[in-house]
This record gives C-alpha cells, structure tokens and sequence, in this order.
C-alpha cells in the first residue's frame, strides 16, 4: 500500500488487479449458490414425499417467505395419481407462478386445485397488470405450459387483460397421459 501510495505503477496495476479477482471470486460464488438454488427447485425434495396439494401449498409457502405476494391457496382434491402426472401438474403450476413472480407486478395469487367431470382443473390467477395476449407473442414458458397440458391429454388457456390481472386454467383427464 505504501508504494501504491507514493506511486509505483506496477503495485498500483498489481492492487487494481487483485481488487478485481477478488469481485470475480465473489460473482462466481453468488453464481453457483443461485445455480444450486434452481436445481433444488427443479427437484424439491419435497415433491417426492408429498401429494399433488401439499406440494403446491408448500412450494406457495416458500415464495410467500421470499416476496411480498400473499398466495391463497385451495387444493380440493383427494385423488391419488401416478407420480409422473403429480410432476407434470406440479411444474405446470411452477411455471405459472414464476410467470407471476416476473411478470405480474401482483399483490395477491390465487392457486386452485380442484377435480370435476374426471379432470384437474388447476388454475393459478393473479390480480396484477395483465397484458394484451393479441399483442404479446407467447413466451417459452406459456409454450411449455400448453406442451405439458396436452402432453397429459388435456389443456391449457391463459387469459388476460390489461390492468385486470392473468388467469392460467388448465383441464387434465384423471386418467393420465396420452402418450
């Protein structure tokens, strides 16, 4: 420090460059903790042990600890499924709510689980800005969703308006994949 003090150059270079590694360091490290965070959320270890409801409630609880958002959530089904549509129906409501989480500029979510007529009828709506869906092009997450709804034989509708708030229903037949 001294002889960057009294003006040598090459210490100089040599502090700025230290100063420098060190942000990388620490960039890097915030990198990997928040690439650890997106593999356990692709895979919560509580999607093995729960059912369909108690892992949205979950999943809910946690976003709800992380954000201002005030979620209600009503999951009125007892139907028991196969653990490949629970991931499909679970990752689906995912992708909804981390749409409201970018997007939405919302106070308040409501998440709905429900069975009628030997369907799921999960349903996530949001009272924030809405869009125009004639004048936004549908992004890779709303693609997926709609994929992964007639993946499982069923379907997928997004509706919105502008300062009215997005709603995400989805009709899944109970009795699983199509293919």
């Amino acid at each position: 420090l001294l002889a960057v003090a009294h003006g040598d150059d090459a210490l100089r270079a040599a502090a700025v460059e230290h100063d420098d590694v060190t942000r990388v360091v620490g960039e890097c490290g915030a990198a990997v903790e928040e690439l650890r965070r997106v593999a356990r959320d692709l895979r919560p270890d509580y999607l093995e042990r729960l059912s369909l409801p108690e892992a949205l409630r979950c999943h809910c609880e946690r976003l709800q600890s992380l954000t201002p958002l005030q979620f209600h959530v009503v999951c009125d089904t007892g139907v028991d499924i196969s653990a490949a549509i629970r991931d499909h129906l679970y990752r689906l409501c995912q992708e909804a709510l981390s749409n409201v989480l970018k997007h939405a500029n919302a106070r308040d979510v409501d998440v709905a689980l429900s069975v009628a007529e030997q369907r799921f009828l999960p349903r996530i709506q949001d009272n924030g800005g809405g869009f125009d869906p004639h004048r936004v092009s549908a992004g890779l997450g709303l693609a997926t969703m709609c994929e992964r709804a007639e993946l499982l034989g069923g379907r997928f509708e997004c509706s919105s308006r502008p300062g009215q708030g997005t709603t995400i229903q989805i009709w899944v037949p109970i009795a699983g994949a199509t293919s």
